[in-house]
């Protein structure tokens, strides 16, 4: 059997890494698989970025040129590819990424909801609301067409390759 899935735009869970803070914008993506998967969510933030090389070119320029969240301080360790972003948590069913800056403060929380659902959400904490909900209305429509390519790009290859380890069993 060939597993299958479908990425698709998700109700935004309630997540208690946030601590009640309220958020300015939310969004949640989910990818629902035919077969379980135990890849850990950093394990699919990596099949989904990569190093960094195969993001888009201009998503690192928007998050530091546009959002204007303070990257340079990335020592180049960063365990995935969006440099300058702080891991604030990381276990097997979760990790949390953080960037700053003067106009907002942005949290990637990716989750293994079930072996079979995996989920990323994006919460925006807006510093200075005028500013930040204007430059987030044009950036808006470009962040969601990128998750969602960055999901179905992670669900490609993860799905992918478990097939193979199953048929070289």
């Amino acid at each position: 059997m060939t597993a299958t899935f479908q990425v698709r735009r998700c109700e935004v869970p309630h997540d208690p890494l946030l601590s009640d803070s309220p958020w300015d914008y939310a969004d949640s993506f989910d990818a629902v698989l035919t077969e379980p998967d135990d890849h850990t969510p950093l394990e699919w933030l990596n099949a989904a970025i990569g190093d960094g090389a195969s993001l888009p070119g201009f998503v690192p320029e928007v998050h530091r040129r546009v959002l204007r969240f303070r990257l340079d301080a990335d020592d180049g360790r960063s365990p995935t590819g969006l440099r300058g972003w702080r891991v604030l948590t990381a276990s097997d069913d979760v990790v949390q990424l953080e960037a700053d800056g003067p106009l907002m403060r942005a949290n990637i929380i990716a989750r293994r909801q079930t072996p079979t659902r995996k989920t990323l959400s994006t919460y925006l904490f807006y510093r200075q609301p005028r500013a930040a909900g204007v430059i987030w209305l044009f950036i808006r429509p470009l962040h969601q067409r990128v998750a969602m390519h960055l999901m179905n790009r992670a669900a490609s290859r993860l799905t992918t390759d478990s097939v193979a380890a199953v048929a070289r069993h």
